[in-house]
């Protein structure tokens, strides 16, 4: 009987007046992955954006909620640079660039003919990034291009489905959690270490 504890959690044994004890931070942390914007937003949204895209009511929503607190990368871009994402645009094949000082070109036309990028999805919107440290500087890209920064801790609380997901895949039963926790007792033969011996 008795609980199973999860592994893959800081453990660290402290040692009381009644013994050993075992310490263990049971918070759940997740890192996102280095997924590209429309990727993730499949994923978040449960559906494919590809062929259903985004239904603008949803835009603000999207950024508020999750967008605005992520740090994003440009796929196209050899300097390692962090943005922030603002807002949505008009889709690439409508959304327009002024070259030359008047010149109007589509996104899809300018990616195409200056850079040498044939996007993939021109009805998906463009995004509006922006570096922290020049907020009044912004740049609208086809959202394929744009990259969620690996390795960030997600903020959000967990939902029901992800912790009975983790817990299944990291429970540890009572009489293993005893096993492993005797075996660390005495690979590190705490029973001879002379200052132990003084509590």
């Amino acid at each position: 009987g008795g609980r199973g504890i999860g592994s893959g959690f800081y453990q660290a044994i402290v040692f009381g007046e009644h013994g050993p004890t075992l310490n263990i931070n049971n918070i759940y942390r997740y890192f996102y992955q280095n997924y590209n914007l429309i990727e993730f937003l499949s994923c978040y949204l449960n559906y494919d954006i590809r062929k259903y895209g985004i239904p603008p009511k949803d835009h603000p929503l999207l950024v508020q909620n999750i967008l605005m607190f992520l740090w994003f990368v440009i796929s196209l871009s050899n300097k390692i640079c962090q943005y922030r994402l603002k807002s949505f645009g008009c889709p690439a094949s409508e959304h327009k660039y002024t070259i030359n000082g008047s010149k109007q070109i589509t996104a899809v036309d300018y990616f195409r003919d200056k850079l040498n990028i044939r996007l993939c999805n021109p009805h998906l919107p463009v995004v509006e990034v922006y570096n922290p440290n020049d907020e009044n500087q912004s740049y609208f890209l086809p959202i394929e291009l744009v990259n969620v920064d690996k390795g960030q801790t997600n903020l959000q609380s967990l939902t029901t489905a992800q912790h009975a997901k983790i817990e299944k895949k990291t429970v540890v039963s009572p009489e293993e959690r005893y096993k492993m926790i005797r075996h660390i007792d005495n690979e590190r033969e705490f029973n001879q270490d002379l200052y132990l011996k003084e509590f």
